[in-house]
């Protein structure tokens, strides 16, 4: 094997650049074929800043002609930024065949991509000499990188007005088509009906004091989800993976998981809890209970199901994962914590349902706030929704109503707060959205 050159030149095919842009200007519906493509996967500054406009005018629903776009060049003092009139007219002679246009972004993605992992292999190079840098975060931003080119191809730029409004119009048109929720339903109605579900680059914070009930909640949702064929990964870091699925297969079943872990369940009760667990064996459902879990270990295992169609991660919970430098400040670790979970819902585009605990402070107070989450104020920063999970000895009640519990969403991003009543089911470890009896009489 020769060894590389210095003085290669980075990966690009400017015959395919100049044959793509000579086809829009030839009929510019070609545009439509070419989801993905971004101003920046273009070698030439010149031939960015033209897909630039002509995606733009596109969008704007103008027709490309070379006279009426030099005329939109001028106006925007990009003619010559664009190569000049006489470079624009030379373009649409340069063209084997309009309709192979896919085919050249096709070849221009694979060129961005390639530059993109030379440069990926050149921050991992400075990063692998920095002895400053603890290797665990070093392993982690590497893997980030590498899960950013295998998965995505389109890598992490400034997107331009006309793009942003391409996702955008996506999304609107998701919204209009769509029946039902938008996000990933939890299957807690009124929470769906509400705030959409969970959506997709989402970190949702979960928190609540011990014992009140935040990994049964989590696990319904993980479970609703699993059941209907969407694949979901846990990050245990508490409980075992027989645990877990056995505390979900007596909740399906309806049977007390204390009367079957004690043996006092009967015979029928036990054989349902035996199908549920039959059942639930082929759900799509991965569960990680290994020892020392991290965001780096979550990383890794999740980038591998992302291929598989994965839905939803759920972290049981933050505070107990393993942090990737100990030598931080308690605070500091917390924060590196969430700001990873950050990335990999953005990164993976899908979200992470992460668990956490309230500092003691919340036991005195009469419902739980944002300032109660425990070790750093990175995890309300970093999250787009906090939901704080109130479960106090006794119950609730107001105006002439009672229920068990309130989750609260203190902070939505993207969203109105506010409460949600629950009712718990302490047999089956189960909360369920709590439906107020119209006539006391009727209240048993």
């Amino acid at each position: 094997m020769k060894p590389m050159q210095e003085s290669l030149l980075p990966p690009q095919d400017l015959e395919a650049e100049r044959a793509l842009l000579g086809s829009i200007l030839l009929d510019a519906r070609v545009l439509e074929d070419l989801d993905g493509l971004r101003p920046a996967d273009f070698y030439r500054e010149d031939h960015a800043k033209l897909f630039e406009h002509l995606v733009a005018v596109h969008e704007a629903g103008k027709a490309i002609d070379l006279k009426l776009l030099s005329e939109h060049l001028k106006r925007h003092g990009d003619l010559e930024a664009c190569g000049g009139y006489e470079y624009i007219g030379k373009l649409m002679t340069l063209v084997p065949h309009p309709h192979h246009a896919r085919y050249y972004g096709k070849i221009i993605k694979e060129k961005s991509c390639r530059r993109a992992l030379l440069e990926t292999g050149h921050m991992l190079c400075r990063q692998a000499y920095d002895e400053q840098l603890a290797f665990a975060e070093a392993v982690d931003a590497a893997e980030s990188a590498l899960a950013r080119l295998g998965g995505d191809t389109s890598e992490a730029k400034p997107l331009s007005a006309s793009e942003a409004a391409r996702e955008a119009r996506g999304t609107l048109n998701a919204v209009r088509n769509r029946q039902g929720t938008l996000g990933l339903p939890t299957g807690l109605r009124t929470f769906d009906e509400h705030y959409g579900g969970l959506f997709p680059g989402e970190l949702v914070i979960l928190a609540a004091r011990t014992a009140v009930g935040k990994t049964s909640l989590a696990l319904q949702v993980a479970i609703y989800n699993a059941l209907a064929g969407r694949l979901v990964y846990i990050a245990s870091c508490e409980m075992s993976a027989s645990e877990l699925l056995l505390r979900a297969a007596c909740g399906q079943a309806g049977v007390s998981l204390q009367a079957t872990r004690s043996g006092r369940a009967a015979d029928a009760e036990h054989d349902r809890v035996e199908e549920t667990l039959t059942e639930l064996s082929g759900a799509a459902l991965v569960i990680d209970d290994r020892p020392e879990l991290s965001v780096a270990s979550i990383r890794r295992e999740t980038r591998r199901l992302v291929r598989k169609g994965l839905s939803l991660i759920v972290v049981d919970y933050l505070q107990l994962l393993t942090p990737a430098d100990r030598k931080l400040q308690r605070y500091e670790q917390v924060g590196q914590m969430t700001s990873g979970l950050k990335t990999l819902a953005r990164d993976l585009s899908v979200p992470v349902l992460v668990l956490a605990q309230l500092s003691r402070a919340a036991e005195n107070a009469d419902e739980p706030k944002l300032c109660h989450l425990r070790e750093s104020g990175s995890i309300e920063q970093d999250a787009d929704l906090v939901a704080l999970l109130h479960r106090p000895e006794g119950g609730l009640e107001a105006d002439g109503d009672t229920w068990d519990a309130d989750l609260i969403v203190a902070k939505n991003r993207n969203g109105p707060t506010g409460n949600i009543r629950l009712d718990w089911d302490a047999a089956l470890m189960q909360f369920a959205v709590h439906q107020r009896m119209p006539y006391p009489e009727f209240a048993s």
